[in-house]
């Protein structure tokens, strides 16, 4: 009998790994850049060209999408499941985190499952089944730098963000998870040491205050950001035409503010109609009025090199069409990150 531990990789065989959940992933990543000592899928420059961000296949949701706890907002994760981060490895910015951050997804039995399930494969053998600070590396004097208790008062009291700032950093000598997590992995790890800390004070973590939702992504933001899309809100046309209403103005204006300040985003302006009527004339209907905002834009000094219009119809329906208040979600135009 053989038995194997261990398998480098080779041309098209992605090798194997003993207790992969620890160690770095051997996949390919698709339009992320990483690279790996036991990846052997080209040299370092095939590897950057071949992870560079392409449009997705129509139709599919990208992994890492993610609803929002916010009702009939959208939180748009990026495909390989990051977002950026905007605190530097400091105690300073460690505290600003904390202030700052709060967890963005409800508390449900699903994620509490998926946050035991990840506690136990990358905190609990340090951290303890219970948060208690004694794992069994800890217990066993293998690893004599024990962490402080989850259930410390101190910790109970602390903001999800100090949380957070040790995942993507790390603290003293444990090293960062955030290339073992994913970004809402990370926040379900959160919730599931909340529920411990709530247990160990006779609480039921699900029935709790659910976490205050994070405000709603601005026009600002999601540009700021890199990727994503967003609708225009105060955007309006007159009915059945693509003449926009002088309402609109404010709103295209401030976006024409934020593309002069941020020089390098190409966006593509995407038209959507509800879906009554014929569908081809609301396929032209939408384009007409994504390329009324574009013109707008152009105006006020906003390079068209830099923007595209497109009209989608009804294809692409963010809600019902079989109510009034579905339809006028329907009825959109909105921003997209291209570059």
């Amino acid at each position: 009998m053989v038995v194997t531990g261990c398998g480098k990789a080779d041309g098209n065989y992605t090798g194997r790994e003993y207790m992969p959940d620890m160690a770095h992933p051997i996949a390919y990543e698709a339009n992320t850049y990483s690279y790996y000592y036991y990846n052997t899928w080209g040299t370092p420059e095939e590897k950057r060209k071949m992870s560079q961000p392409r449009k997705p296949v129509t139709g599919t949701i990208a992994r890492g999408y993610a609803g929002s706890a916010v009702a009939n907002e959208r939180v748009v994760i990026p495909a390989n499941g990051s977002v950026p981060y905007y605190y530097e490895d400091n105690d300073e910015e460690r505290l600003r985190a904390e202030a700052e951050l709060s967890n963005p997804f409800p508390i449900t039995e699903a994620g509490l499952a998926t946050g035991k399930e990840l506690y136990e494969i990358n905190c609990g053998i340090c951290h303890g089944a219970k948060g208690e600070a004694n794992g069994h590396i800890v217990e066993s004097g293998v690893y004599p730098a024990a962490p402080k208790s989850y259930l410390d008062e101190e910790f109970i009291n602390a903001g999800d963000g100090r949380y957070y700032h040790a995942i993507m950093y790390g603290k003293n000598v444990m090293g960062h998870y955030k290339d073992k997590l994913s970004y809402e992995e990370r926040w379900q790890v959160i919730h599931y040491i909340r529920s411990l800390q709530a247990k160990s004070q006779g609480r039921d973590y699900l029935v709790a205050a659910p976490p205050t939702p994070a405000a709603p992504m601005s026009i600002a933001d999601v540009i700021a950001s890199g990727s994503g899309s967003i609708a225009l809100d105060n955007v309006k046309f007159n009915s059945g035409s693509a003449t926009l209403k002088s309402s609109s103005y404010d709103e295209l204006n401030n976006l024409v503010a934020i593309l002069t300040d941020q020089a390098a985003v190409k966006l593509s302006i995407n038209g959507h109609t509800d879906s009554k009527g014929n569908a081809d004339a609301n396929r032209t209907l939408s384009q007409k009025r994504a390329a009324a905002v574009m013109d707008y834009l152009v105006e006020n000094g906003i390079d068209a090199g830099r923007l595209q219009a497109q009209g989608f119809g009804a294809d692409v329906p963010v809600a019902t069409n079989d109510t009034s208040e579905g339809r006028a979600q329907n009825r959109r135009t909105e921003v997209e990150i291209i570059k």
